[in-house]
């Protein structure tokens, strides 16, 4: 939704950048706006992994349906090659769901680092045009 940090429309964010202000020179608030410009690019690589960790599941599973079912091997090798990679499957959906808890836990944690990040950008926004605000009724 527009107004949501992170979100196409919102000022601020890669798509659509802040407003500018006249002597940007603050350095905390050139500090904020690189962190949060560096949190943003750091979740929208973990959110292209995470889909793609998604993908990768799906097929896994995909894959581990089929071949669970009643399907009757002409030999011993073949049945014993289906149950090898059955197991590599089930090792790599474990690895895989593991992955996507961490991934989850490291998205929320950079969302509520954008959160405050973007509070504290807003808060010395406000601030400056304060003092700006200030300095020309003076």
């Amino acid at each position: 939704t527009p107004g949501t940090p992170g979100t196409p429309g919102t000022p601020g964010t890669p798509g659509n950048p802040a407003p500018a202000t006249s002597g940007l020179g603050d350095s905390q608030l050139a500090a904020v706006q690189a962190e949060r410009d560096q949190l943003l690019d750091q979740r929208n690589k973990l959110m292209a992994l995470s889909n793609e960790l998604k993908r990768d599941l799906k097929r896994a599973m995909s894959s581990s349906i089929v071949s669970n079912g009643s399907v009757q091997y002409s030999s011993q090798s073949t049945a014993a090659a289906v149950a090898a990679c059955e197991e590599k499957y089930e090792q790599r959906l474990k690895e895989t769901e593991g992955v996507l808890l961490e991934v989850a836990a490291e998205n929320k944690s950079l969302k509520k680092q954008l959160r405050r990040s973007v509070r504290v950008q807003n808060q010395l926004m406000s601030q400056k045009e304060q003092r700006q605000q200030q300095e020309a009724e003076a």
